[in-house]
């Protein structure tokens, strides 16, 4: 087995988490051929981050994690999604229309645009739009119902909203990409306002984690036809290479 970095090994172990539910400790030092030890100390930062619930000799997902607050689904991946905003950021003009979806790697462009001047942003997160107007730039944000745990808005005026906006280029957020032939998400209500997004926009890139490569999610609410470019910070395994044609990729932090 490739020896992985401590990162690796807690980003495929979440991954595992998400996708089953629970694992064992014991599965995991076979799986990893490293100590309990260290097994015990990488579910234990999991839990810190406010992932997962440690239990007798496994783990488990917390009930709440895949809809986790912004707030502590920021904390992981960090630094990749860092890189990621940072490579979004070079497809950004001063005095330019972006749409910036919710999630927490678009969160992470939000705070780069203060590199940015005029730039006006459309978006129907609270947590972006809060970020934006400390900055020289505007924000538009879209009317509708608020979800207190994602801090975003849904309802038919945020669709309403979204057709009066020409974006040069929308950045969206996928909750995983695994099972799917698109991006996807946890809310059916989310789909037809993300498409509106999409209809409107002259460039679609989809900004995704590579953590995202190993998770699913409910529902698909656009195909890889319609996006122009993908910003992720590691090659695509070979599999879900093979699915996602069509569209640039661009892999953060490559010349």
């Amino acid at each position: 087995m490739i020896k992985l970095t401590t990162q690796e090994r807690r980003n495929k172990i979440l991954g595992m988490i998400v996708e089953n539910g629970s694992v064992k400790n014991a599965d995991l030092v076979s799986l990893f051929q490293v100590s309990a030890e260290t097994i015990r100390k990488d579910m234990t930062f999991l839990e810190q981050q406010g992932l997962i619930r440690k239990l007798h000799g496994k783990a488990q997902i917390l009930p709440n994690y895949i809809d986790a607050p912004i707030e502590l689904r920021v904390s992981h991946q960090h630094e990749q999604k860092y890189q990621i905003a940072e490579a979004a950021l070079e497809y950004i003009e001063n005095n330019s229309v972006i749409y910036l979806d919710s999630g927490s790697t678009v969160q992470e462009i939000a705070k780069l645009l203060i590199q940015r001047e005029n730039v006006l942003v459309i978006t129907h997160s609270l947590t972006v739009a809060n970020v934006v107007m400390r900055q020289r730039n505007s924000v538009y944000i879209t009317g509708g119902f608020v979800d207190a745990n994602t801090q975003i808005t849904n309802g038919p005026c945020t669709i309403d909203s979204l057709q009066q906006f020409r974006p040069a280029i929308a950045f969206m957020g996928t909750n995983g990409i695994r099972y799917h032939n698109g991006p996807t998400t946890l809310n059916f209500n989310d789909i037809e306002m993300k498409n509106a997004v999409l209809d409107a926009s002259a460039k679609k890139c989809i900004v995704c984690d590579s953590s995202k490569f190993s998770q699913g999610a409910i529902a698909q609410y656009a195909s890889w036809s319609r996006f122009d470019l993908m910003i992720t910070d590691a090659p695509l395994p070979e599999e879900l290479a093979n699915r996602i044609t069509g569209l640039e990729i661009r892999i953060a932090g490559n010349s």
